[in-house]
């Protein structure tokens, strides 16, 4: 089964938690974690995972937290789930064209559709942004309010 990790799913609430607030706003883990449901010492390592990958700034000192280290529409959800996640790889016979462990020769077949819907998967989370999500998030507030 094809799935997010927890860890990558508490990373995508967190960044769009940071992203709800003005650009800049430093906010503790404490408030986020509690505010989503999220165990603080978990998220703590996960912000700074984050923040190693460009994707949060954190901020020391008696102000100290993090907030989006830049605006929400130049951050992808790829950048995010990679970061935790590590590069996306549906199947490891992508790597290795031809495939000789199939016993198909040439090109494997079932490589090249791995590949494809790897390159489609890529490409919706690289175009995706976080501020696409906020959209999506304010749209679906907007249409819940009005029923």
């Amino acid at each position: 089964m094809l799935r997010l990790s927890q860890a990558g799913d508490y990373a995508i609430r967190g960044v769009l938690f940071l992203a709800s607030h003005e650009q800049g706003k430093i906010l503790l883990v404490r408030g986020v974690a509690e505010e989503r449901g999220i165990p603080r010492a978990f998220l703590a390592k996960i912000f700074q995972i984050l923040a190693r990958a460009g994707v949060l700034k954190s901020h020391q000192g008696s102000g100290g937290g993090f907030s989006l280290a830049r605006p929400a529409t130049e951050i992808s959800l790829l950048e995010v789930v990679e970061a935790i996640e590590g590069s996306i790889l549906l199947h490891e016979c992508i790597l290795n064209q031809p495939c000789e462990r199939c016993g198909t020769p040439g090109e494997c077949v079932i490589g090249s559709v791995w590949g494809r819907a790897q390159e489609n998967m890529v490409k919706v989370l690289r175009e995706t942004t976080i501020a696409d999500m906020m959209e999506r998030i304010r749209l679906s507030d907007e249409s819940s309010n009005s029923e």
